[in-house]
């Protein structure tokens, strides 16, 4: 299996069949209900990386279609105000996701 860095919080990973999203999550023990502090068990526990699926569908077919969904999911959570900042956005992750690819995508 491939695993593949998009953006510090996304990878693409692979196995026969598809091309898998992850995203990023920092799990922090400190924030789980129950953390005790001065019981040296809980204390000695840290924050962690921990890749998962990204959405209910990460599987896909191409990579360009997995690339068009770490494209998508950073729409949505952009706090754009206006088209123009929203195409400029865009235009960015775009430009990022070939600048980290070996070999260049067609274009849609």
């Amino acid at each position: 299996m491939a695993q593949f860095k998009i953006t510090d919080d996304y990878r693409i990973v692979t196995d026969q069949l598809n091309f898998i999203v992850e995203e990023r999550h920092i799990t922090d023990p400190t924030k789980v209900p129950g953390y005790d502090a001065s019981d040296p068990e809980h204390a000695a526990r840290q924050p962690r990386e921990v890749w998962r699926t990204a959405s209910a569908r990460p599987y896909h077919g191409t990579l360009e279609s997995a690339l068009n969904s770490i494209v998508n999911r950073e729409i949505m959570r952009s706090e754009a105000t206006s088209i123009a900042e929203l195409v400029e956005e865009v235009t960015e992750i775009r430009a990022h996701i070939r600048s980290v690819l070996p070999v260049p995508l067609r274009e849609n």
